[in-house]
Parts: structure tokens; sequence; C-alpha cells
């Protein structure tokens, strides 16, 4: 499998939409599962997305990573300090990872076997 623009793009968007949600969820609950859900629901997309099963693991691992990284960037610039506590560079990085291939993956072979 070889990384093309469509990837890339895929993964920008991803990691875009796991961010956005990630601080309304945040906002709204600011619990400490915000921004692995957003990653879950962005994976889901991606899948829908995605051209293959394989491009889509990596396009929502890749994204998880991603949000993982900026979270930690983003979060304390625009939430609460207490709130932005929760969320600290590469906070449950593994976590996010999976969880934006799970969404991901599970989303493009449900497609696949639909056809």
């Amino acid at each position: 499998m070889e990384v093309n623009a469509k990837m890339i793009i895929n993964i920008i968007i991803a990691t875009v939409i796991a961010l956005i949600l990630g601080i309304l969820l945040a906002f709204a609950t600011s619990g400490w599962f915000s921004f692995i859900v957003a990653v879950l629901i962005a994976g889901a997309i991606i899948g829908f997305i995605a051209d293959s099963i394989d491009n889509a693991l990596v396009v929502g691992g890749v994204a998880g990573l991603l949000a993982s990284l900026l979270q930690g960037i983003i979060a304390p610039l625009i939430l609460a300090p207490g709130v932005a506590a929760f969320f600290p560079i590469l906070n449950a990085f593994l976590g996010m990872i999976v969880a934006g291939a799970l969404g991901a993956g599970i989303v493009a072979l449900v497609k696949d076997i639909m056809g």
C-alpha cells in the first residue's frame, strides 16, 4: 500500500473532525473520554470515505495519533484550565490510535460486505 494524496487528505479531514468533536464534547461533558469518542466518530466517517479496509485502518490510526498530539496543544488554548488539564499531549495516544482504526475498520468492513 502506498501513500497518495487522497490518503493524506483523509488523514487531515479525520484529524480536524476529531479535534472539533473532541473540543465540543469536552465543553459539554468535560469528561476524560471526549477526545477518544471523537476519534472513534471521525474514524467511522473515514470508514465511509476510504477506498479499502487497510486504507481506512491506516488513516484512522494516523488521525488518532495526530489528534492525540494536537489535543495537548489546542485544548489549553480553548478550554478552561481545569478542563484542559485532562488532555495533555499524547494523553492515551494508544487508545486514540485504536479508536480511530477501530471505527474506520468496522465501517469499512460493513461497507465492503454490503457492497
